[in-house]
């Protein structure tokens, strides 16, 4: 998912973590973030949904 920059710890309190540097994307201060989820199992079940235009 697309995050404003200054969300970043917001995000991350949730277990998201960066996957890009930050950029500009309307005049607005963006980074790419991603979601692990992982089964009790501990194997990795789904990286998450990422979109980028």
């Amino acid at each position: 998912m697309q995050a404003q920059d200054y969300l970043k710890s917001f995000y991350g309190s949730f277990g998201f973590q960066p996957i890009s540097e930050t950029y500009i994307e309307d005049s607005i201060l963006q980074v790419d973030m991603l979601l692990k989820i992982y089964h009790h199992s501990s194997s990795l079940v789904c990286v998450g949904i990422y979109f980028k235009k």
